[in-house]
């Protein structure tokens, strides 16, 4: 498993040199000295991933839903830091997510028992008319006006807020596995955006982490597009700190390589971080997913 490939384009410390866990692939402990704790927490300090917004844009053919399960894993793995995991379902269900997990080493179910990880299924809600979209039939002209996103945003909330952690203070990390499903089932874009806005703030008030996953296809081809959807990728990229693009390959098809992730430096971003922008490629397997430089893929070499 490559994915602390990830963590150093985004210059973060992989967790699983800060808190190796049972269960999930790591290099063995067994040939080298454990640190001490004071080490363990200084190396936690320099991993930290606090009040970071990033963005995931993706392609037709290159989805990027596969990148958010990175994130996911991240936080759930950093238990001692108080990281909460709160993933609003807009494109993928809980079972997807519970499949993925078993085939990265991670049971989320069992985060989920312990109340480190909440899965909010908003597109059943939204269909249906349920749970933060129920109809509230004695509701006044001006409450019935508002956005239903205002009721997911309260439910995200509320679920973060219900969750129980051990260290003195806990930390949201805020997953929406797809934003531009808003917008296909009818939502103004400016509700859209408002929503947006709200997790960030939310994130920011918890001293957390929030991920955004939209699609860029108008935005990658530089055109206008008739839906909107540019207009909600490009605003959400605008309030950033970090923007992971997935493409397919600029040459094409290639053995070993499925597409390429181009890691972005959001307006957001402070000079100090000490980001450099980075391309990697990507391979996706049905056991496991591999990242690796540009130019070292198995298949290329």
């Amino acid at each position: 498993m490559s994915f602390p490939l990830v963590d150093a384009a985004l210059n973060w410390q992989s967790p699983a040199s800060v808190q190796p866990t049972r269960g999930l692939s790591s290099p063995s402990p067994t040939h080298r000295r454990q640190p001490d704790a004071a080490a363990v927490k200084r190396q936690a300090a320099g991993a930290s991933s606090e009040r970071t917004v990033i963005v995931v844009s993706d392609q037709v053919g290159a989805e990027g839903g596969f990148v958010l399960n990175h994130f996911i894993h991240r936080h759930l793995r950093l238990e001692e830091q108080g990281w909460i995991v709160v993933l609003v379902g807009l494109a993928q269900t809980w079972e997807h997510y519970l499949a993925v997990g078993k085939k990265l080493g991670l049971n989320i179910a069992l985060s989920q028992q312990k109340g480190r990880l909440v899965f909010l299924d908003a597109l059943t809600h939204l269909a249906t008319g349920t749970g933060p979209f129920a109809h509230n039939e004695g509701a006044t002209s001006a409450t019935t006006a508002a956005s239903p996103l205002q009721g997911l945003l309260a439910s995200i909330t509320a679920a973060y807020q219900a969750c129980s952690s051990s260290p003195a203070q806990k930390k949201l990390c805020l997953v929406v596995d797809d934003v531009s499903a808003l917008q296909s089932c009818g939502l103004p874009t400016k509700d859209v955006l408002a929503f947006a806005a709200g997790c960030r703030e939310l994130v920011y008030e918890e001293n957390g982490c929030l991920v955004l996953l939209a699609h860029g296809d108008s935005v990658a081809a530089g055109v206008d597009d008739d839906d909107g959807s540019g207009v909600i990728c490009r605003s959400l990229i605008h309030s950033a700190t970090h923007v992971l693009h997935v493409a397919a390959l600029e040459s094409g098809l290639t053995q070993g390589v499925d597409g390429q992730i181009t890691f972005a430096r959001g307006p957001l971003l402070r000079d100090e971080e000490g980001f450099n922008p980075e391309v990697l490629h990507y391979q996706i397997t049905d056991a496991q997913i591999n990242f690796f430089k540009k130019g070292f893929s198995k298949g290329l070499l």
